[in-house]
């Protein structure tokens, strides 16, 4: 019996995507999806693929034909390509990489995050491993970054957060939290125990002392989120080239993303 059904508007269909799946992943399902709703206008065949694959560790998601549900499909390319950029610098230096969505003994704990499917991104090592997960942003888009002091802050979901502890307590192996800042031209990160220790950093014109972790509200992703102060809470990785400067193009099919530096974990 077929999972999909068509979606509450013209055009729309509701269809099983994986729950662990990374960014690369969803790119790469969300696509056959819709080139196959495009070509016959359900998208039944490529959800005989996923749940074969995946049997019934998936979740339905609304489908557009002209663009996806879940993360928008711009969102989840954008992400793509910056996982692809770190594993390709990383192996460049040597370190051992492995996707973490891919690997068959994390399946049942990515089931029971308190977001399903919310792994880090990568495995690195082998036999001292530690996870990388990949944030492409900035500071500066924060709306509380000072380009006189050049500090500010950066932040995870509180999901996030507690998805990433919750792996690190099932597995051993700690998660370090990596920001590709393309408009400055950085790759910057920390140990997620490092960015959740107790901190107070002087802030602001008047130097007011404020205390991180700080939770605050979110209203573009309909929850709390975790900030933690930049610079005070990072360290250095290396530095970033790209076609992206200051401003997200959504209309872009490719972006040359490079890294240079030797990353010291």
């Amino acid at each position: 019996m077929a999972l999909s059904r068509p979606g509450d508007r013209p055009g729309e269909w509701q269809v099983p995507m994986p729950r662990q799946a990374g960014p690369e992943e969803w790119s790469e399902w969300l696509g056959r999806y819709e080139e196959e709703v495009a070509a016959t206008g359900q998208p039944l065949m490529t959800e005989e693929q996923v749940v074969s694959r995946f049997g019934r560790n998936v979740q339905m998601v609304p489908l557009k034909v002209k663009g996806a549900g879940g993360p928008p499909l711009w969102a989840v390319h954008h992400a793509a390509r910056g996982v692809k950029a770190v594993e390709a610098w990383l192996q460049a230096e040597g370190f051992t990489v492995r996707r973490a969505a891919r690997e068959e003994e994390l399946r049942e704990i990515a089931a029971s995050l308190p977001t399903p499917g919310h792994l880090p991104d990568l495995i690195v090592g082998e036999r001292h491993a530690f996870f990388v997960e990949v944030r492409r942003t900035s500071v500066t888009s924060a709306g509380r970054y000072s380009r006189l002091t050049g500090a500010g802050e950066l932040s995870l979901t509180q999901e996030r957060v507690q998805s990433f502890q919750q792996v690190e307590d099932a597995t051993g192996m700690p998660v370090f939290v990596l920001f590709l800042d393309e408009p400055l031209r950085r790759a910057y990160g920390n140990w997620l125990s490092e960015l959740v220790a107790p901190r107070s950093v002087a802030q602001g014109r008047g130097r007011d002392v404020v205390d991180y972790p700080l939770v605050r509200r979110d209203r573009q992703r309909g929850g709390e989120v975790v900030c933690f102060p930049y610079p005070a809470a990072f360290r250095p990785l290396g530095s970033v080239a790209s076609a992206r400067s200051f401003r997200l193009r959504r209309d872009r099919s490719s972006e040359d993303i490079r890294l240079s530096g030797h990353p010291d974990f």
